[in-house]
């Protein structure tokens, strides 16, 4: 008995960079299906409470859960129904308590007014591992914009 015991604990502790990259993609799947449900808690339960992004909307940088939800109730107020959202080039880069990954995704739906509206963002997660899991500490979303004018080009596609 004390043996079997002993040979789970040491199967946790032993993680390999697969398991690691794995347990990181479910999580980004866990967000992915959030998102697209229009469900912050089910997202945020996937966040350190210290998550920190730097996003499309003002300010330049938001702190914490409660930062978090403005930002979504703002951005799905602009929508009806389920939204559109899809990760695409995804790389992921996992170290032993920190990991990133950068994406080009796809994010949009039926707007409030009838249309509809679909942008690529470029997008960086940053993760550490709190407690045995991985926790998405930091998020970057940006489109790029024409340098001239100032104006962001939300029509281009990868």
């Amino acid at each position: 008995m004390a043996l079997a015991a002993h040979q789970s604990q040491t199967q946790n502790i032993v993680r390999t960079r697969a398991d690691d990259e794995a347990e990181i993609r479910s999580v980004l799947d866990a967000i992915v299906d959030a998102v697209r449900a229009r469900d912050v808690d089910a997202m945020l339960a996937h966040c350190a409470p210290e998550i920190a992004t730097f996003d499309l909307m003002p300010p330049l940088k938001h702190e914490g859960y409660d930062a978090i939800r403005r930002i979504w109730a703002n951005t799905a107020a602009e929508f009806d129904g389920p939204l559109e959202y899809d990760q695409h080039y995804l790389e992921l880069m996992v170290g032993d308590e920190v990991a990133f990954c950068r994406s080009i995704n796809r994010f949009g739906g039926d707007k409030s007014d009838g249309d509809k509206a679909i942008s690529w963002i470029c997008s960086t997660m940053g993760f550490r591992r709190i407690g045995g899991r991985w926790k998405l500490v930091h998020q970057h979303s940006s489109v790029p914009f024409d340098m001239d004018s100032g104006q962001a080009l939300l029509e281009l596609q990868p």
